[in-house]
């Protein structure tokens, strides 16, 4: 198996910035990245390395349709939304909608958020698994039967639910949700403890299943001692040895390489990773 690269975005440090969308169109017409996802970080704690998001996740998603970004990649996706932050039904009219717009698939990755801070701050923390399985299966519920019964909401022709993603480390929350998801997306670690935990998830998850791998990678100027892959996927290194590193990984059971790339010049980065991947 060859796994895609795929891009996470923002492609620079500040998602505001207003080349923020020449760099994505760049990405685009030039074949860099074979999907585009974006975060759900309403807020970040202080002194985290992680770039927020920005803005909503699918008004983003929508900006980028309505800009004709869509047309050269083959997915958008979602990295994922925060379970509980809103009514299963306003996700579900927001992912239609989204749908309505967009000219490839879409993808809904979805987690129950991974800083406890923001957690704290959001008001969803010490939520139960039983609770996590119940918002899922709701979720589930309305993006295959669209309303809730005595409801309902428009839907365009021709729809069909997106494959969900089941974001996370635990299979505590494979196991709550019955296994019910399309698609699997984690961290990079190391590939053995990658192929150990598939083939956990793969016993709770009957039938196919695609998998999402993602790597927070700060590319540094110099070679150095091999990379470190850290907590969460965070690996610093040099371009070179982020070629050396996917060229491992692609040949691994993994559909798709997701990557936020933070650095000088991330654009030549990806241009490295085409040409040598």
């Amino acid at each position: 198996m060859t796994a895609s690269t795929d891009l996470l975005l923002p492609v620079g440090q500040q998602p505001f910035d207003p080349g923020e969308l020449g760099r994505v169109r760049a990405v685009v017409e030039e074949g860099l990245a074979e999907g585009l996802w974006v975060r759900d970080l309403p807020s970040v704690p202080i002194g985290d390395p992680d770039v927020g998001q920005g803005g909503d996740p699918f008004a983003h998603l929508a900006f980028l349709a309505g800009r004709g970004l869509d047309r050269g990649v083959g997915r958008l996706g979602t990295a994922s939304i925060i379970l509980g932050l809103r009514h299963p039904l306003v996700v579900a009219r927001a992912v239609v909608g989204l749908q309505a717009q967009a000219r490839c698939p879409l993808v809904l990755g979805v987690g129950t958020g991974g800083k406890p801070a923001m957690n704290d701050a959001l008001g969803i923390s010490g939520r139960s698994l039983r609770d996590f399985a119940a918002l899922w299966r709701e979720l589930r519920e309305m993006l295959h039967r669209p309303g809730n019964g005595a409801t309902a909401f428009v839907v365009p022709d021709g729809y069909h639910p997106p494959d969900m993603h089941l974001a996370t480390t635990s299979l505590a929350r494979w196991e709550a949700i019955g296994g019910h998801a399309e698609g699997w997306q984690t961290f990079l670690s190391t590939p053995e403890g990658y192929l150990r935990t598939l083939e956990d998830v793969l016993a709770i998850r009957q039938g196919p299943l695609r998998v999402c791998v993602r790597a927070d990678i700060t590319l540094t100027g110099a070679l150095s001692a091999p990379p470190y892959v850290a907590d969460r996927g965070r690996v610093t290194c040099h371009p070179q040895q982020l070629v050396a590193l996917l060229r491992t990984w692609s040949q691994l059971p993994v559909d798709h390489m997701l990557l936020s790339l933070r650095g000088a010049d991330p654009l030549a980065t990806l241009r490295l990773v085409r040409e040598s991947v």
